[in-house]
């Protein structure tokens, strides 16, 4: 289903949490609840990856931050 370039480089718990959010039957599909709470979206790098993005185009689609440590923290 997925061609070599590029998906050959992404790994396979980011093709896993991709694939939650490809389905077509709503109820089966991924909360945002388990969206933010998957392994590959909670590892530390993409946490600090997806607040990178945010930054870069200046919109924030979580609402939390990361402190200095590179956790997240919930705003105030």
């Amino acid at each position: 289903m997925y061609p070599e370039k590029p998906w050959k480089s992404i790994s396979k718990e980011a093709i896993a949490c991709i694939q939650h959010f490809l389905v077509v039957q709503h109820d089966a599909r991924y909360t945002v609840d388990q969206a933010l709470t998957d392994k590959w979206v909670s590892d530390k790098q993409c946490l600090i990856d997806i607040a990178k993005l945010e930054e870069e185009v200046g919109k924030q689609w979580l609402t939390l931050e990361l402190d200095q440590a590179g956790h997240f923290v919930e705003k105030m």
